[in-house]
């Protein structure tokens, strides 16, 4: 029985090196030990041995590969671009679908799921618009070429040093107002020992500066309040950063005893947001072939960094010191895998789908880069306890590594996206090259025999009597040619059947590659086209749905209260109290791809505005929300900018009466309107407001009628009730009865 070593938390050698085994067993290869990436990309770029920049097979690149140039040196060799036209239609239909899904004004039953939803719209339409972009388009470029991606939801935190000038009037004060820092759980015994000495402390420590026989003290309570304000700066980020050097700090005591300032390395956080990333298979993510829910595999990121990031790592993020330096010992070696390479623990070439069989080798491309491996798998603690890991680490390092804890937010931080489903693994899903390749070549093969043809007919070769003296004819208009009677040259007779053949077989090839792939052609069904394209950006949009709903999750574990309420609304302390409702946190995308028709969307728009509306005599149709829905329909932008939410709206109808009423009453006349659709809540809003203001109850008491405000008010009632009665009287005429009357 094989046994998972990988299956408790705790590191170990021998663990580690069973994960980079695991690592070197994602291979890309097929069961034939094709090398499936450089297939998608050479299909999809057109790409193959021997090829010459000018479009034609010549002797002279194909020689010194061991080919010659067939039918003839110089003959066609065009690159059809088939599979990469395909992808570029379906990368904009993805990426149009996208952003008119993310550009759709959400709408919520709850108004604690509201305020979710406010935040994803923020993220995806403000916060994170830019990077998304790319990232979204990426998406459908891998998912068109591969057959899969992987989107990667995190929240970045960048931690940074800089050299900044301290005072020694700034370092008095923070050892002042360090009392509640140091009662805390994160402070040191040293610190909590500073805070009850208080103002003896700050007299102390200003004498120990001016003494250069306590320098060493000096230096121990500056790193002290160095440490401290670290702390406090990265107290959310639960990141420590190593001590000051003793010579940095003795440096630092010495320029505040005779100048009263110094420079310190402090830390900032330059970065503080969520981003998702999409990532390149087999180059940027890997995940073993047998791979079917990521959700509960390995999965493998891969970056390339320069020495001074990785140095940079073991302060901003605690990487090992040791595993940095072991690292840069192969700096340039990159994992490759191939078809024909063995395991390095096993001669076998046979086993291409066993685990730990891969091709891998790494390949030295002198870049100066080195090579990290991000790893995300589940594993058990000490009690038996799930939960998600991450061991940073090099494929040829294989006694340490840089960094290894548990992953805050619980759930493997990566979700797979697919362009089909034809097995549960990942992987099986095809792009669109290797669909289409043979396609491609077939139409390659037809268009370079037609060109051939066409060159041979232009200029067949001359068949000439053979004498021993070589003659070299002129080719042109009028041109004269030397020549013996009865022994003229004469032209090859080429057949010329074969051309309208050929172009037959391409339009064929093109038909049948656009009925499989459903692209909107004079010979495709609509109704079918619209199907299958609505079918893959269904499945586009919800792989995109699962990365936001992880975004809303690292929202909920990272975010804070008060810019949480700032970018959604919602009241103080809200998400304090919903940070461990789960349930709250997710995310929807849906699309319709009809939309993208103009005719669709007006004729839909009729038949509701036509039908629909007149026939609800019970209200079922929330106004509100269709208006919405009318500006969705017409322009996503002008739907985000111009609907208010339901409370606004009604906040801002009520401030309207206010307002009229306010006119009314020092004697304006008021703004009447013509079937006004919010008539009936507007005399409501005016009932509430005269009812709670004793100065217009006092003048309609007295005046009544006769007094200006009393006419001007009754004059605005009539016109809302005008238009109450107008509505009614057309549902009369349609129905031919008042359902008031019934009512009543």
């Amino acid at each position: 029985m094989n046994e998972d070593k990988l299956v408790e938390a705790g590191m170990s050698g021998e663990k580690l090196e069973e994960l980079i085994t695991e690592f070197m067993g994602c291979h890309p290869l097929d069961s034939g030990g094709y090398n499936r990436v450089e297939t998608a990309g050479h299909g999809q770029l057109a790409v193959w041995t021997g090829q010459s920049p000018t479009g034609k097979k010549l002797d002279s690149v194909l020689g010194p590969l061991g080919r010659q140039a067939f039918p003839f040196d110089g003959a066609s060799d065009t690159r059809i671009f088939m599979a990469d036209e395909i992808i570029r239609e379906l990368v904009s239909s993805w990426v149009v679908a996208f952003w008119r899904a993310m550009g759709a004004p959400k709408m919520s039953m709850d108004a604690d799921e509201g305020y979710v939803v406010k935040l994803i719209d923020h993220l995806a339409n403000k916060k994170m618009r830019g990077e998304l972009m790319a990232a979204v388009e990426l998406a459908a470029n891998y998912g068109g070429t591969y057959g899969w991606y992987m989107l990667h939801p995190r929240w970045a935190t960048e931690i940074k040093l800089e050299k900044r000038e301290v005072t020694l009037e700034a370092l008095k004060n923070v050892l002042m107002q360090i009392s509640a820092f140091a009662s805390s759980e994160e402070a040191t015994a040293r610190q909590a020992a500073f805070a009850s000495e208080g103002q003896a402390a700050v007299v102390d420590f200003e004498s120990m500066l001016m003494d250069e026989r306590r320098e060493g003290e000096a230096m121990e309570v500056l790193a002290v309040l160095h440490g401290m304000y670290a702390a406090q700066v990265l107290q959310r980020h639960k990141i420590e950063l190593p001590p000051l050097s003793k010579s940095t700090l003795r440096r630092a005591v010495r320029d505040l005893r005779e100048t009263g300032t110094a420079e310190l390395p402090v830390p900032y956080v330059c970065r503080d947001e969520p981003e998702i990333l999409a990532l390149k298979p087999w180059d940027e993510v890997f995940i073993h072939p047998d791979t079917a829910d990521v959700r509960k595999a390995r999965v493998f990121r891969r970056v390339f960094m320069y020495e001074w990031e990785l140095r940079a790592k073991i302060v901003e993020e605690g990487w090992s010191a040791n595993w940095v330096d072991a690292a840069l010992e192969h700096k340039g070696k990159v994992s490759e895998w191939g078809g024909t390479t063995t395991t390095p623990t096993s001669g076998d070439f046979s086993r291409f789908g066993d685990r730990g069989y891969s091709g891998y080798v790494p390949r030295d491309n002198k870049t100066g880069l080195v090579e990290v491996i991000y790893a995300a798998y589940h594993a058990l603690d000490d009690d038996n306890v799930p939960g998600v890991y991450q061991t940073v680490f090099h494929p040829l390092v294989k006694d340490q590594w840089a960094s290894h804890g548990l992953l805050e937010e619980g759930v493997i931080p990566y979700v797979a996206g697919q362009r089909e489903y034809i097995a549960p693994q990942v992987t099986s899903s095809r792009g669109v090259p290797e669909v289409a390749v043979g396609w491609q070549r077939e139409k390659k093969v037809l268009r370079d025999g037609v060109i051939d043809l066409t060159s041979l007919a232009v200029l067949p070769p001359l068949n000439v009597y053979g004498t021993g003296i070589q003659v070299r004819y002129k080719f042109g208009p009028a041109v004269q040619n030397v020549v013996q009677p009865g022994r003229e040259p004469k032209f090859m007779e080429i057949p010329k059947s074969g051309a309208p053949i050929s172009a037959e077989l391409m339009d064929r090839t093109d038909r049948d590659a656009d009925r499989y792939f459903g692209r909107m052609t004079p010979d495709m069904p609509p109704v079918v086209s619209q199907i299958m394209q609505q079918h893959d950006a269904n499945l586009f949009l919800v792989t995109w749905a699962r990365a936001f709903d992880q975004v809303a999750n690292l929202c909920r574990i990272h975010m804070t209260d008060a810019e949480f309420s700032e970018i959604t609304g919602a009241p103080p302390g809200w998400l304090e109290a919903n940070r461990q409702n789960k349930a709250l946190w997710t995310a929807d995308l849906s699309f319709d791809v009809r939309e993208l028709d103009p005719e669709f969307v007006l004729k839909q728009l009729e038949v509701i505005n036509a039908t629909v509306l007149p026939s609800d005599t019970a209200g079922v149709v929330d106004r509100r929300k269709y208006t919405r829905f009318q500006l969705q329909a017409v322009n996503p932008r002008l739907a985000r900018e111009l609907v208010m939410e339901q409370s606004t709206a009604s906040q801002a109808l009520f401030d309207q009466v206010n307002s009229d009423l306010a006119l009314m009453f020092l004697g304006n006349i008021p703004r009447f309107e013509e079937m006004d659709p919010t008539a009936a809540t507007k005399l409501q809003y005016a009932a509430q407001i005269i009812a709670n203001n004793p100065n217009y109850q006092r003048v309609l008491e007295s005046g009544g009628k006769e007094s200006r405000f009393g006419q001007l008010l009754e004059m605005w009632a009539k016109n809302l009730q005008h238009s109450i009665d107008q509505e009614r009287n057309k549902m009369i005429g349609r129905i031919g009865v008042d359902p008031q009357e019934v009512e009543g």
